[in-house]
């Protein structure tokens, strides 16, 4: 499964834009064609007990927890009271789109660049095809603001916390202390994980989901523009010495800078 935590469709019904986005549908009227980018890896992640497989999807189902108020929605004044006017609402798919990531390649030569290989394949003219390799140069993507979190509470980093199987941590957190999304994030999940201190090892992995929505009951305090990751904890009965980190992208390095580092007992 995929979960938008916060899409914000705002953007799309600006004066300026929307001309963009609307078509008219026969049947249906007047609606907006929205694009929703999903990473596929972020849907593998999702139930790491099943490898997805693309060719046997049959069908998709949509579930949505609706907004208080969708854009473009109005209040119409009466004598003594008020009606909020929303627009039509339903909900399909229009088109489907596959694309390939630049590069799947995580190792970084000495300088710090990672290869890709593109390649031009004419299956109409004997299957000749054209091949030609580029080097990306990574961007360091720091991840700051780090506040992590166990059944609604502040983690104690003094003392060990206590966690039952298949229960979550949840951490709240900033790019480099602003209030800017990453560049590239709506279209391309960006992975974070917990880190086993000691050996390493990758032990929980999340996305980092951005959240711009106003959030008066952030366990942070953040109240909107934050990156929000939600974690199950290692399957397996132990004592952990964690902390927070990422294998990045083709694109980004990715790290978390002055990461706590605490014991998790499951």
């Amino acid at each position: 499964s995929k979960v938008f935590f916060d899409l914000d469709l705002r953007q799309y019904f600006l004066d300026d834009v929307r001309e963009k986005y609307e078509v008219d549908v026969f049947g249906l009227g007047k609606m907006m064609n929205i694009p929703l980018y999903i990473d596929l890896t972020e849907i593998g992640l999702s139930n790491r007990g099943k490898p997805f497989d693309l060719s046997l999807l049959e069908s998709i189902m949509i579930e949505i927890q609706d907004s208080p108020r969708w854009p473009g929605s109005f209040i119409q004044e009466f004598e003594d009271f008020s009606v909020m006017n929303l627009p039509y609402q339903r909900v399909g798919i229009s088109d489907i789109k596959l694309y390939n990531l630049i590069s799947d390649s995580l190792d970084e030569d000495n300088d710090g660049f990672v290869s890709s290989t593109v390649r031009f394949v004419a299956p109409d003219y004997y299957n000749c095809y054209a091949e030609s390799e580029f080097e990306i140069k990574r961007l360091d993507i720091e991840f700051t603001n780090l506040q992590t979190f166990a059944y609604n509470d502040l983690v104690d980093l003094q003392s060990v916390e206590q966690v039952e199987y298949s229960d979550f941590i949840e951490i709240n957190y900033r790019w480099n202390n602003n209030l800017s999304q990453v560049l590239l994030n709506d279209i391309y999940a960006l992975p974070v994980g917990i880190i086993n201190s000691t050996s390493g090892e990758t032990l929980s992995f999340g996305i980092a989901n951005w959240i711009t929505k106003y959030d008066k009951d952030s366990l942070s305090g953040y109240l909107t523009k934050y990156y929000y990751s939600k974690f199950e904890v290692p399957k397996n009965l132990a004592e952990f010495n964690v902390s927070f980190g990422s294998l990045g992208t083709p694109l980004f390095n990715i790290s978390f800078l002055d990461a706590p580092t605490f014991i998790l007992n499951v």
